[in-house]
Formats: structure tokens, sequence, C-alpha cells
């Protein structure tokens, strides 16, 4: 067999700087979603006392607009989880690992709910506030996208 016919395959390695372009995907977001989850958590599951001092601030309704109101209680569930989802986005550029780490968002406030519900006696279970949870942790998770969809669209490897 001739040597010459057969065509020569090149294989090169690519190093770590060659594989991961300079995106805001990083350590740094894991560990800034890891903080902002446990501060979140630890909030949630705080003494009981406070919510009952300051439950008539919390869910006191604020008018938006017609017959549409809103509850700083619910604000501070959208707002909080929205950050744990957009930071949650950060983690990696892969869109399963996104997904995946949103799901875990959403997943920590049905926990958060649950523990609230087991460790407060005399508490209900707040499905409202889990549904705060998921629409702000899934708009998080899009914005986070959207947001670099852009610097993304230079790397076509990244999209996948």
């Amino acid at each position: 067999m001739d040597h010459e016919l057969v065509p020569q395959l090149q294989i090169t390695r690519l190093t770590p700087s060659d594989r991961t372009p300079s995106l805001p995907y990083s350590r740094a977001a894991l560990w800034s979603t890891f903080i902002t989850a446990l501060v979140v958590t630890i909030g949630s599951l705080g003494p009981f006392t406070f919510r009952t001092t300051y439950g008539h601030i919390l869910n006191r309704h604020i008018h938006i607009y017609g017959p549409l109101y809103v509850t700083p209680h619910a604000l501070l569930h959208f707002w909080s989880f929205g950050l744990l989802g957009f930071l949650a986005s950060l983690v990696s550029a892969r869109w399963p690992i996104r997904s995946y780490a949103v799901a875990a968002v959403i997943a920590l406030g049905l926990f958060i709910e649950w523990a609230q519900f087991a460790s407060h006696p005399g508490s209900r279970f707040e499905s409202w506030d889990l549904r705060n949870d998921a629409i702000g942790a899934s708009l998080g998770g899009l914005l986070a996208y959207t947001c670099f969809a852009r610097r993304r669209a230079s790397y076509p490897a990244l999209t996948m």
C-alpha cells in the first residue's frame, strides 16, 4: 500500500485559552451564584419573628395599573430569584448547562418554600411565592442569554 495515497490527518491540540474565548462565563459567576443563593436562603428561612413584625409592610398591595396590584413580598421573590437566574446563566456558555442551572434555582425556590412550611408552625405553603420564583429565575436566565447573544454570535462553537 502506497502511503502517499492515504490522506494524512493533522491533529491539533487546543489549549484552554483557545477553547474558551473571553466571555463572562467563569468561576466568578459560579461563586456569585452560590453566595447569592446562600443569602437568599438564609434571608428566607431567617427568624419567623421578622415576618410577623414586618408582614404588614411586605404584604401591602401596591396599585400598578387598572385592576393590577403587586406586593413588596412578591417583588422581593421576583427580583431575588431573577438575580439568581441571571447569575446561574452566566456559569456556562452551553445551553443545557444554563437550563439546568435555572432549573436548579427554581428547585431552590421549591426547597425554601417547603422548608418554611415545615419549620414554622402555622405557616402555609405559598404557591404564589413559588410562581414568582420561577418567573423571576426564568426571566433572569433569558435576560442573561439575550445580553450576551451578540458576543456569542462571534463564537459559533459556543452557540450549541
